[in-house]
């Protein structure tokens, strides 16, 4: 028997349970249906398979999964996640997850730090955050995020690639946030009841396509509620849809946002807001239903080349530099 084996043994029998599961380096463990009880620790090169149904939790107050080490990987696990603490820990070194299921009550489903992460076809339910990383890279692809209560995705000078995911909120921070990002992709993503904001870039360089954002809603104080939300960004747009935001389509707050071929749809208050010296390029975009077209205060600069305007409820589309006869709620920024 291999010692990765005799280690699950053990611990399927109770006596490790306390201890956890160690997987050494280049090891291999197949989980089998039903619960096994971590931690789970894996050191570089381990490998990780589960059988149908396999579940791994950890009694209260332990991560669940702790990976460290480069060309981790577990494929086909549910981990469940108690108390504060994370499901799945990636301190630095590399881990590829694969039709991985995280259910969390508090804290981060998955949390990165200066490690890198790839996935494909995972599934987040609940936790604060669903995916949160520091100074790390994370690349997912083709899953989805739910009931979860800060974002679904919160990177901190990290660079990031999310595609094809899906995030149903609503989410009290925002569905996707960047800060400090030197590299950031999104495509073909999918956000709904988004909540307090759906996408938030802030001082990040970020390149955006086919995304839709939907249902961000301003709280009870009318704050907040924008379907993209750009600051100090650098950040270039093609065939997003952004609909039903309660406060604006697009905030452009500092920083430079080309944006094209896109559909904003019944924004409660401007389709886009251009504020803080940004520069905003609008171009061949349809905008429908909201109180204002676009709208630039002064020092901004804002233009909408071949985009089309209907159904405004109170201005003229054309940019303009001045504040509005009526402006929007106050948004914190």
């Amino acid at each position: 028997m291999s010692r990765a084996a005799a280690l699950l043994a053990l611990a399927l029998a109770g006596r490790a349970a306390a201890a956890g599961i160690d997987v050494p380096p280049r090891g291999t463990l197949t989980l089998p249906s039903g619960p096994t009880t971590g931690p789970l620790r894996l050191h570089g090169g381990a490998r990780i398979r589960a059988a149908p149904g396999a579940v791994l939790s950890a009694p209260d107050g332990k991560v669940v999964v702790a990976s460290e080490g480069e060309e981790n990987e577990i494929v086909g696990l549910s981990v469940r996640a108690r108390g504060e603490q994370s499901g799945i820990q990636l301190r630095g070194g590399s881990l590829a997850l694969r039709e991985v299921r995280v259910a969390a009550e508090r804290g981060s489903a998955i949390l990165v730090s200066e490690g890198r992460l790839s996935a494909r076809g995972i599934a987040i339910d609940g936790g604060d955050y669903g995916v949160l990383a520091y100074r790390g890279e994370v690349d997912l692809e083709g899953g989805s995020i739910e009931r979860v209560r800060r974002a679904g995705v919160a990177l901190v000078r990290t660079t990031g690639r999310i595609a094809r995911m899906r995030l149903v909120g609503p989410f009290g921070d925002a569905a996707l946030s960047a800060l400090a990002s030197p590299k950031l992709s999104l495509e073909r993503n999918e956000i709904a009841a988004a909540g307090s904001i759906g996408i938030k870039i802030l001082s990040s360089t970020a390149t955006l396509a086919h995304d839709r954002v939907a249902g961000a809603k301003a709280d009870a104080r009318g704050l907040e509620g924008d379907g993209l939300y750009l600051f100090q960004s650098e950040v270039s747009s093609s065939g997003d849809r952004i609909e039903g935001s309660g406060g604006n389509g697009v905030v452009v707050l500092g920083g430079r946002a080309a944006i094209r071929d896109c559909v904003i749809e019944r924004s409660g208050d401007a389709a886009a807001w251009v504020d803080e010296r940004g520069r905003l390029s609008l171009t061949r975009c349809a905008v429908r239903g909201a109180a204002l077209g676009l709208h630039v205060e002064p020092g901004s600069e804002g233009t909408a080349p071949g985009t089309t305007f209907r159904e405004l409820r109170e201005v003229p589309p054309e940019p303009r530099t001045g504040r509005n006869q009526s402006p929007p709620a106050p948004v914190e920024r």
